[in-house]
């Protein structure tokens, strides 16, 4: 008896839709509900990252008398973003950085034209040539076939050592096991 399912999200990947659409099922998601709040939880991980938020609450919970410098955080303002996957959410993080950090915002979206990614504000690079330039990497695309495993230690290795990477979207968009050996 079932009619439909649906995804929260831009993705299909936790829904057999090869059997759905065998079975007459509809499938559906709903792109685009939670674009603020994923925005706004990225936005929060760079600025956590910058600031060693974590790293300093840590520290000063086992130790009192800390060296404050070697807590230094550095700042967003002017820095370099490269955006996978310039969608709802993709888009909503490049308008944050570029009107709040004043940062140059690039953009790897194989299914957007350079004037599509333009009107959001970002410039469209292929992947191996923006991943030397970023200082911040933010994820936002679906887990599908061309996507799953995008990053990985040939990748991490075009980036700078200072270079941070966010991944919003899906698991499996990066591979795990490279992370950590990069």
């Amino acid at each position: 008896n079932l009619l439909a399912v649906c995804s929260l999200g831009a993705g299909y990947d936790v829904i057999d839709v090869d059997e759905c659409t065998k079975n007459g099922i509809l499938v559906c998601n709903q792109s685009g509900a939670n674009k603020e709040a994923v925005a706004e939880h990225a936005m929060g991980l760079m600025l956590a990252l910058s600031k060693k938020i974590a790293q300093t609450d840590r520290i000063m919970r086992k130790q009192n008398d800390i060296e404050r410098f070697h807590f230094t955080g550095t700042e967003l303002l002017g820095k370099t973003i490269g955006i996978i996957g310039l969608g709802n959410i993709g888009s909503r993080v490049a308008e944050i950085c570029r009107l709040a950090f004043k940062m140059r915002v690039l953009a790897y979206d194989p299914y957007l034209s350079n004037e599509k990614i333009a009107a959001k504000g970002a410039t469209k690079v292929e992947l191996q040539e923006m991943l030397p330039q970023v200082d911040y990497l933010t994820m936002h695309c679906p887990r599908t076939k061309d996507s799953f495993g995008l990053i990985g230690y040939d990748e991490l290795s075009l980036m700078k050592p200072s270079a941070y990477v966010i991944n919003t979207s899906r698991g499996g968009t990066y591979k795990e096991d490279d992370l950590a050996r990069a």
